[in-house]
């Protein structure tokens, strides 16, 4: 059985509206999921509103789940900015206790200061058993399989488990593409993130993977042969569904999180 896991960031504190963050939580538990992935702007939200991060563990815990992933720790130019992120992420993550959090690289590696800034990052998780997800993303430095590695790489060498997130969208519009996934071994594989998408309808990339995601099997991407490929490592891991859609955001909040997980059994039954 392939166990699934609820990620917010459709409904995102970050994109400037309330993430309604218990809606979520009930919400996920009632549709089936066993697992949930906050992003650390709605929970930073909610502690703003007066819900400590001790309080929405509870919560998970009692919707019937456990936290197996966080959004995201960002490493950026701006140092001030990064280690801001990244203490919020390490004090949120020792409280939740996730498998993984998600991390992504808007900076380029090789640029003055960047390696180590990271290192500082990194050293926030040590000793935690939180492992760094590294997350491609094919509108920023950081954008294929290769450039990612260079980061999961200088994280374990920290002594920090690292590995590569599978992301469907960036997969398919990332410069690797399905067969670029031959590159990684099953260890390099830290979990995989599902969805489909629209075709695409200008050159924003960032506006084409934050609103116009879709329901697994409802649109452009061979999902299917996408599973083959995965189960052919031997990859039998958690499966993160993150369906980022401005036209379902404007539904209510359970419709949304059950038709994402009846979408996502379709290819990963139970």
């Amino acid at each position: 059985m392939t166990d699934l896991s609820f990620m917010t960031m459709c409904h995102s504190a970050w994109l400037g509206i309330d993430a309604h963050l218990p809606e979520q939580v009930e919400a996920a538990g009632a549709a089936g999921y066993r697992l949930f992935g906050p992003d650390v702007f709605s929970v930073l939200q909610l502690q703003a509103q007066g819900t400590p991060v001790e309080e929405l563990g509870e919560m998970i815990e009692g919707a019937g789940m456990r936290c197996f992933e966080i959004a995201a720790l960002g490493i950026y130019e701006d140092r001030d900015l990064t280690l801001e992120g990244a203490r919020d992420l390490a004090r949120v993550a020792r409280v939740l206790q996730p498998d993984w959090v998600m991390a992504n690289g808007f900076a380029d590696l090789a640029a003055p200061g960047v390696g180590a800034l990271l290192d500082e990052c990194v050293a926030m998780f040590a000793g935690t058993g939180i492992g760094l997800g590294w997350e491609f993303l094919p509108f920023t430095p950081m954008d294929s399989i290769a450039t990612t590695m260079e980061f999961v790489q200088r994280t374990r060498d920290a002594g920090v488990p690292a590995a590569v997130i599978v992301d469907t969208w960036h997969v398919f519009r990332g410069p690797d593409g399905l067969d670029g996934l031959d590159q990684l071994k099953l260890d390099d594989v830290a979990y995989v993130q599902f969805d489909d998408a629209l075709p695409v309808i200008g050159d924003d990339l960032l506006d084409e993977t934050m609103h116009r995601r879709a329901m697994p099997g409802s649109g452009e991407f061979p999902l299917a042969e996408f599973c083959e490929r995965v189960r052919a490592w031997g990859y039998d891991g958690p499966v993160s569904v993150e369906v980022l859609s401005a036209e379902w955001r404007e539904r209510p909040i359970p419709e949304y999180v059950t038709a994402t997980y009846e979408a996502a059994r379709r290819f990963w039954p139970a």
